[in-house]
This record gives structure tokens, C-alpha cells and sequence, in this order.
């Protein structure tokens, strides 16, 4: 009980993340606190998410499309569903990736992931011509990206950084967004000079020289983090909640519903943009420049987001952020053709990308390091149902009214629930966790 009663008293100095509503501990210059190795981690860490499997797999992955369609003769409807099974099983293996962060430590997750990732590419340039041999190379690459995930590599930054951790934390996700901005181009180049097969090849090799050299040279853990878990496996010495404690936690599941809703949201969104503003009358080439400005503002946001975190109330950066996506959304439904879509498409970019910081920061500051790798690898599986669930969702419903009105006012009101929800999150004096942490 007095073991107990001292991880509390820890934990309300650890993950007190309920800050006055403007702070003045975060640093005029964020890094400026941080420790030597503290830094080269960090830089690891933006390595490491420019080369996950989202940016080198799920992203690119239509610029492969069209002369894999060809080659192989299979409808792109096929080739879709084994895109799916890729993004569900990376969706079911996440946990699993989280609790192996947890029990073997980050580096050597990240580490398996950068290893096995080139492998599960390659795969797609010498697989057979056989449609049961493509699943099957989309089902290893699901269970591999799971390794590579950003729950996985995101779990680095909390390690080393408490002070300004938002802004650790967008180190991480401006990473992403170089590797999201400069991989996609890259792989049509060499798709368009050597052919789909050999651009697979070429694109592992490259993935494997970045992620592996990354992940061996900058990749660390904390060592104070890993003598806390060789002493007890289950890391009872780290400051935080258990998994138990977690999943019990009303807020928890609060959260993860938030998160699922913009993922849907904004996926949905995503993948229709073009067909959606080219039915305004915009010509296709002006249309698909709404994605370029999405992703930019999205670069734009997750920065901007993990400085805001470390000098404002969270709710406040919480709230704001989902006050632009529905700004955005109601842009979108309601205006007309001209500059309003672009200005949209950048509310709704800024916004999913401020939301990229903000999941694990609030994950981290409520539920702590102990068990952080199962509660955000969790929270991101259900994130990954958003890519699956949005563009369906979007396509049924356009199917039936032959307009996507419908499916965007449902959106508007899905993105509003998400406000009260993460303010309830926020807010809640949860009963399942120490009295001691929660938020006033």
C-alpha cells in the first residue's frame, strides 16, 4: 500500500497535465533543456517516421496501381481489398506491437521493423502471378507495419523528454510529413524509369539503408527506462498506470472514440476530394492540388500543434483543433466553387495534422510512461479503422444519393460529438485512477 501511495505521489509530478491555461515552463527554445543523447533520439525518431510503412507503402501504394493493373490483369477492386487487409491486420497487430514496446523496449521494436519492412516491400516486386500470393504479401506487410507504426516509434520521445514534450512529439510527426511529401514523387519516378517490379526492389533498398543505419545509430531508449523494466517485466518502477488500469479508464476509451472519429473523417475526406470538388465544376488538375495543400497544412500542424501543447491548456489545443476540421467540413459542404475548397482542404490538413501530437501527448499526460507503448498502440489500431471505415463510408453514401451532401453533414456532426467527448476526457474525475492525477 505505501509502494502504492508513493507512485501516486510520483505520478501527480509526472503526468500532471491539467497546466493553467497559457504555461510559462515551456522553453523560448524547446531543445534547449534537452540532454546530448536526448537530442540525437529525437532526431532518430524523425528519421525513423519518415520511413515507416505508411510513407512507404500505404501512401505510395496507388502509384504502383496502374501498371501492376496492367501487368497482372487483375480489377483494381482486387487489388483494393488486398490494400485492406493490409491496413486491417497493421490495425489488429498495433496492440500487439505496443505490448512488445513495453516488455522489450522501444529500439528493438523499431529496429525489427526497419529490418523486416525492405523485406515485406521486396516481396511485392517477385511474387508470382498469383492473387493468393499477393495477400499473402499484404498480410506480411500488415503484421510488419505494426513495428514500424508511429505508436511504436513515438514511444521514444516520453522516454527523454518531459519538459516541452509537444514539441518532441512533433519532431516525430514532421518527420512523417517529409517522409509523406518526398517518398510518394520519389517512388513515381522510379516506377515511371524501371517499371513497377524493380521500383518495388529499389524503394526496399532504400527504405532498408535509412531505417536500418537509423535505428542503429540514433535509436535509443532511456537507460533509467530499460533498468526499470529488467528489474520488474511489467515495469511497475515507471511512473504511470498498468494496461489494466488504462482500458478500465472511462477517458481512455473517450479518447480513442475522438481519435476514430477524425481518422474516418479525414480519410474519408481524403480519398474522395478530387471527385468531390471536379462535381462543383472544378477541373480535375486544380482539384487534385486540394491534396498537396492538405498535406502541407498537415506538415504545418503537427508543428505548430506540438509547440501550442507545451504552452496552452491541452483542452484549449484540443478544442481548437477540432473547431478547424468541422470549420473546414462546413467550407467544404457549403461553399461554392473558387478559393473556398483550398481554403477547406488547408483548416482540414492543419487540423488532422495538430491531431497527430495530440494523441499521444494526451496519452502520455494522463496515463503515463508504464504502460504507454499498449495504450497508445491500442488507441492507434482503432485510429487505423479510419482509412478503412472513411472511403467506404463516403462511397456507400454517394452511391445511394449520387451526392456526398449527405455523408458531410453526418460528418460535421460526428467532428462536434468529438469536441464534447475529448472534453469530457479531459475534464472527467475517472474513478478507475488515482484521485491524485486527475484533472481539477
Amino acid at each position: 500500500m505505501t509502494d502504492r501511495n508513493q507512485r501516486s505521489s510520483d505520478e501527480q509530478t509526472s503526468m500532471s497535465w491539467s497546466a493553467p491555461i497559457v504555461s510559462k515552463d515551456a522553453a523560448i527554445l524547446p531543445w534547449a533543456s534537452w540532454s546530448l543523447a536526448a537530442r540525437w533520439a529525437l532526431l532518430g525518431t524523425f528519421v525513423a517516421m519518415s520511413v515507416i510503412a505508411a510513407t512507404t507503402f500505404f501512401l505510395p501504394f496507388g502509384i504502383y496501381l496502374g501498371q501492376m493493373v496492367k501487368a497482372l490483369g487483375w480489377s483494381r477492386g482486387e487489388f483494393s481489398f488486398g490494400f485492406s487487409i493490409a491496413s486491417l491486420c497493421g490495425a489488429v497487430m498495433t496492440p500487439v506491437s505496443g505490448w512488445l514496446v513495453d516488455r522489450y523496449g522501444s529500439r528493438s521494436i523499431v529496429t525489427a521493423g526497419a529490418l523486416l519492412l525492405p523485406v515485406a516491400m521486396a516481396c511485392f516486386g517477385v511474387f508470382p502471378v498469383s492473387y493468393s500470393a499477393f495477400l499473402a504479401a499484404c498480410i506480411f506487410m500488415g503484421v510488419v507495419s505494426a513495428l514500424s507504426a508511429p505508436s511504436a516509434v513515438l514511444s521514444i520521445p516520453p522516454q527523454w523528454v518531459e519538459r516541452n514534450l509537444g514539441f518532441a512529439f512533433a519532431i516525430g510527426g514532421v518527420g512523417f510529413g517529409v517522409g509523406a511529401t518526398v517518398l510518394p514523387p520519389l517512388t513515381a519516378a522510379v516506377v515511371g524509369a524501371v517499371g513497377w517490379r524493380e521500383a518495388w526492389l529499389v524503394m526496399a533498398g532504400l527504405v532498408g539503408i535509412v531505417g536500418i543505419s537509423n535505428a542503429l545509430l540514433l535509436i535509443r531508449d532511456n537507460p533509467d527506462v530499460v533498468r526499470a523494466r529488467r528489474a520488474r517485466a511489467v515495469s511497475e518502477d515507471l511512473p504511470g498506470f498498468s494496461f489494466g488500469e488504462t482500458i478500465r479508464s472511462v477517458a481512455y476509451w473517450l479518447i480513442i472514440a475522438t481519435y476514430l472519429i477524425v481518422a474516418v473523417v479525414y480519410t474519408g475526406v481524403a480519398f474522395h476530394i478530387v471527385p468531390l470538388l471536379t462535381d462543383m465544376g472544378i477541373p480535375p488538375a486544380q482539384a487534385a492540388s486540394a491534396l498537396g495543400i492538405m498535406g502541407i497544412a498537415s506538415l504545418v500542424g503537427r508543428l505548430g500543434t506540438g509547440l501550442w501543447l507545451d504552452r496552452m491548456h491541452v483542452l484549449v489545443v484540443g478544442c481548437s483543433i477540432l473547431g478547424g476540421l468541422a470549420a473546414g467540413l462546413i467550407t467544404l459542404t457549403f461553399a461554392g466553387a473558387g478559393t473556398a475548397p483550398y481554403i477547406a482542404a488547408a483548416l482540414i490538413g492543419l487540423a488532422v495534422g495538430g491531431e497527430a501530437d495530440l494523441m499521444p501527448f494526451i496519452l502520455r499526460r494522463r496515463f503515463g510512461q508504464r504502460a504507454f507503448g499498449r495504450t497508445y498502440g491500442l488507441a492507434y489500431g482503432f485510429f487505423q479503422l479510419g482509412p478503412i471505415l472513411g472511403p467506404l463510408a463516403m462511397g456507400i453514401v454517394f452511391d445511394r444519393t449520387h451526392s456526398y451532401q449527405q455523408i458531410l453533414y453526418w460528418f460535421i456532426a460526428a467532428v462536434l460529438t468529438s469536441i464534447a467527448l475529448l472534453a469530457f476526457a479531459v475534464l472527467l474525475r475517472d474513478r478507475t485512477l488515482s484521485a491524485s492525477v486527475q484533472p481539477c
